[in-house]
């Protein structure tokens, strides 16, 4: 049974579930008394559900002709329908209790209480069994109660009302009539007094009544559910910037800005996905998914309606990210909202020192660069020459072509016009890398090592760069230390040809391996010749 909401009709429930007990006890003239007196209260109550019911139908047609929200009228519509469907059902249960009425020997003049009537046959328990349980007319009704629910539910699932399908209080519950070994007839009205049998009728259309009403205020809450209802109004200042050079413009919006406290909302930084697009006056379109348009999405913390971002700066910061609202008409679905933002810092005071005698750049490696104007952030920063491309924020690399002297340009928008500044570089070509036979670089080499060795190798440990350097082919020179015929054979790849490999299983310790020729490809462009020679040892 589900719990009622109001706490007249949670009163009159309690009641009713004490005489019921009682009953199954005891069928006194003091308790049939007592279930006339909630008959009464129930009808009284169901009286005043028809009334609450009819209002909220009332308010959702004022809803429907005012005619802003499109789905108001088919609400409406829906509304009616659902009131038709309880008004038949009320119709059907009050003529099963006329039948009872009549079938116990119809209703004659209380005596103990001038000018009401009471039920000639109260306390029989006979009729009641006859005419509901022998001549099926409790499962007739039974059938009718699961008709009526599933109208119910079938509304409440329409307009997203899943959650309140628990909340029917008209339903069919078995679960105490199985205890006992009876069915759901045999357990409300077998042997049960007339009287009874009529309040359990009148609880029945109570159930009905209260089940409309669940369904009803739902759907009236649909009615412009999908707006968002501000209640929070604030004064916002927003610039391009909070650091102005002296004698420089300094520019501000001042606006009220609306947040809601109500609103469920969440804010997610990562990076945007395909779906986050712009219209053609660069505003972000809103989205409709049930999925989060970004990369690595991470949750921000909300408090007031609105997304909190705390964090030590360092260096320039980019973000990406969407408030996302959940859908109130599509369950599952979500309203996103992008936005992107970021800041730089810069240091204030901080000394700058400069290596004047390395400033040098080599071809064919990106040479990170950075280039900051004090009192000036780096969108008002421009750089050229020496084939530098900016990164983010204050980073570029430089991509030099040719050996020399070059310099970077650096122009800087004051604002008033532009100031320029260079700096000179020296541009060099990447040192030549060491040739490695396994570990070896030269002098002497193990002959087990030798022995497992396949390829030619090239690299620079003591360069600033870390490079991968490609060995496109080399000669290979074999001189056994006792006088036997020099063997050489050339490889077009790093690798040893199969004569070379013969070579390895023949070397013996004391042998002399020479690499007369070493071609290295270099990232330059340029091919390099190295050379390398060891003797082998045991």
């Amino acid at each position: 049974m589900s719990i009622p909401k109001e706490p007249r009709q949670l009163m009159i429930n309690l009641m009713y579930l004490v005489l019921t007990a009682l009953l199954a006890l005891n069928v006194s003239a003091e308790i049939l008394q007592a279930f006339t007196l909630v008959n009464k209260g129930i009808g009284n109550t169901n009286t005043i559900l028809s009334e609450k019911n009819n209002q909220i139908v009332t308010g959702i047609q004022g809803k429907a002709d005012e005619g802003e929200d499109p789905r108001a009228k088919e609400i409406s519509a829906d509304a009616a329908n659902i009131q038709k469907v309880t008004a038949d059902f009320y119709t059907y249960v009050e003529y099963v209790k006329d039948s009872l009425i009549n079938y116990t020997g119809g209703l004659i003049e209380d005596k103990h209480h001038k000018g009401e009537m009471k039920l000639k046959g109260e306390s029989d328990t006979e009729r009641p069994t006859t005419l509901l349980i022998n001549k099926k007319m409790a499962s007739e009704l039974k059938g009718k109660i699961e008709e009526v629910r599933i109208e119910y539910v079938k509304l409440l699932q329409k307009w997203n009302g899943e959650g309140k399908v628990s909340q029917l209080t008209l339903n069919i519950d078995e679960e105490q009539a199985k205890a006992r070994h009876l069915s759901w007839e045999e357990f409300n009205f077998y042997k049960v007094p007339t009287v009874a049998a009529v309040t359990i009728l009148t609880k029945i259309q109570n159930d009905a009544k209260s089940a409309e009403s669940t369904v009803l205020e739902h759907m009236a809450s649909q009615i412009d559910a999908a707006k968002i209802k501000f209640d929070r109004m604030t004064a916002m200042v927003t610039a391009p910037t909070s650091y102005v050079k002296r004698g420089n413009e300094y520019t501000a919006d001042i606006f009220i800005a609306a947040s809601s406290e109500q609103a469920q909302i969440d804010v997610y930084l990562g990076s945007f996905t395909s779906a986050v697009e712009k219209d053609e006056f660069g505003v972000f379109k809103e989205i409709e998914s049930a999925d989060i348009p970004l990369n690595n999405p991470q949750k921000v913390d909300v408090a007031g309606g609105m997304g909190k971002i705390k964090e030590i700066a360092s260096s320039t910061r980019q973000f990406q990210g969407v408030i996302s609202l959940p859908d109130p008409i599509k369950p599952g679905m979500f309203k996103f909202y992008p936005f992107e933002f970021g800041y730089e810092t810069f240091e204030v005071g901080e000394a700058v020192v400069s290596p004047t005698a390395m400033n040098v750049l080599y071809i064919g490696v990106d040479n990170p660069v950075k280039i900051s104007v004090p009192g000036y952030t780096s969108d008002k920063v421009n750089a050229s020459g020496c084939g530098i491309q900016k990164v983010k924020g204050e980073e570029y690399v430089a991509r030099p072509s040719a050996p020399g002297i070059d310099k970077i340009n650096v122009t800087v928008n004051t604002g008033d016009g532009t100031k320029s500044h260079s700096a000179e570089f020296r541009v060099r070509r990447i040192p030549d890398p060491y040739p490695y036979c396994g570990t070896s670089k030269g002098g002497t080499m193990r002959i087990g090592e030798f022995k497992q060795v396949n390829s030619i190798t090239a690299k620079n440990p003591d360069f600033v760069f870390d490079i991968n350097y490609s060995v496109s082919g080399f000669e290979m020179v074999y001189a056994p230390a006792r006088g036997g015929n020099v063997v050489s054979d050339v490889s077009n790849t790093k690798n040893f040809s199969s004569l070379m490999d013969d070579i390895k299983k023949k070397a013996k310790p004391g042998d002399t391996i020479v690499f007369p020729r070493i071609s290295v490809k270099m990232p330059d462009g340029t091919t390099r010749q190295l050379s390398l020679s060891f003797k082998l040892i045991g």
